[in-house]
């Protein structure tokens, strides 16, 4: 679409409550369910209406469900814009991602990404590469990201844990803009903060949180899907794994991330490595407890682990006990994204891949 003047466009959609119009304007707000509720406002961010061309992606669904949590999307009935501009190429997509399960994996790299690509399409499930994006700039991906694409769903990580204390926070939504610019409809989940919570990110949190809420809402502005990574520390045992007491998962996520993000992201997932934290191994009520605070803490976010992985232990052990996790929460929707993709099942030859994938064959 290409606006210079104030628009609406309005969505009719049936619900399971009734009939709903969502609609959304170009304003850095969103007005919510309004008073009578069969309105529902976004806001696409001021500067949609810049005399410019952009492609808007929305969830339907994501978006009712962000203010009338329950409320089920049953059909698009129809739409109408008021103003006057241009728009092209309007069309309805299936879902951007399975809703009820991911398989994932990372790629760390893009190094001879053929046999990444290769090795990701032939695994027995439809699979969700995460891609870290390095200190490079985003044209750096293009092939990679289009090669990727024929073979994967792509969660696309803004920041490595590692990175974000080099960025302040204008360069930081300098870096968010252009990667969005540039691969904002090939990328289905922008991780739009890895890890945030760990002290290696910066001494100053709620500069982290800052950050980490800025590329949100510049991803959410946009109708794209949203990701936040968490590093679990705060277990009892051993006191944790944290070094400095604002480190701890649970009391950062409540106390530095505003309600906006709280309530709109659509991912909150979990990195957790064993040997990082005295080898901690959590049971499975452990992690369900988790899993129930952090869904209490983002009501409408699906749950699920951003990043595990081992170099000290047995690989094919670790990966079984991870992804064959049958945790008790209506919105734990997997992922697991093995961080060591590339270096131990790529190309595929190697043995770890076959015992990967036997794993995969076997869950439901």
């Amino acid at each position: 679409m290409k606006y210079a003047e104030p628009f609406v466009v309005y969505i009719s959609i049936q619900t399971s409550k009734g009939h709903r119009y969502i609609y959304y304007t170009a304003v850095n707000q969103d007005y919510g369910l309004s008073a009578n509720g069969n309105y529902i406002h976004h806001g696409l961010g001021t500067n949609i209406s810049d005399n410019s061309w952009h492609t808007l992606t929305r969830d339907l669904a994501a978006d009712l469900a962000h203010y009338e949590p329950g409320n089920q999307f049953i059909a698009l009935n129809g739409f109408l814009i008021r103003g006057s501009g241009f728009v092209d190429e309007i069309e309805t997509l299936p879902s951007i991602i399975p809703n009820n399960q991911i398989y994932g994996v990372t790629l760390d790299t893009i190094d001879n990404i053929d046999a990444s690509v290769d090795a990701v399409g032939s695994l027995s499930k439809e699979m969700t590469t995460r891609v870290v994006f390095d200190t490079v700039p985003a044209s750096i991906y293009t092939s990679a990201l289009s090669k990727l694409s024929r073979s994967s769903y792509i969660m696309g990580q803004l920041f490595d844990s590692e990175y974000i204390k080099q960025y302040t926070p204008i360069a930081y939504q300098v870096r968010v803009n252009e990667y969005l610019d540039l691969h904002g409809d090939i990328v289905d989940i922008w991780e739009i903060g890895n890890e945030v919570n760990g002290e290696w990110t910066g001494d100053n949190p709620d500069l982290v949180a800052q950050k980490t809420v800025a590329a949100y809402q510049k991803a959410k502005n946009r109708g794209y899907q949203t990701a936040l990574t968490l590093y679990y520390n705060d277990f009892v045992e051993n006191d944790g794994c944290w070094s400095k007491e604002y480190e701890k998962m649970r009391p950062w996520a409540k106390t530095r991330l505003n309600n906006a993000l709280k309530n709109g992201i659509d991912y909150i997932l979990v990195s957790y490595y064993e040997e990082d934290c005295n080898y901690h191994q959590p049971s499975l009520s452990e992690w369900n407890n988790v899993f129930n605070d952090l869904g209490k803490i983002f009501p409408n976010a699906k749950l699920g682990f951003g990043e595990v992985g081992t170099t000290t232990t047995d690989k094919e052990a670790y990966l079984s006990r991870y992804y064959s996790l049958s945790i008790n929460h209506p919105r734990f929707i997997g992922g697991y994204f093995w961080w060591y993709f590339k270096d131990d099942m790529t190309p595929k030859s190697k043995p770890l891949w076959s015992k990967f994938n036997q794993i995969l064959e076997t869950l439901q």
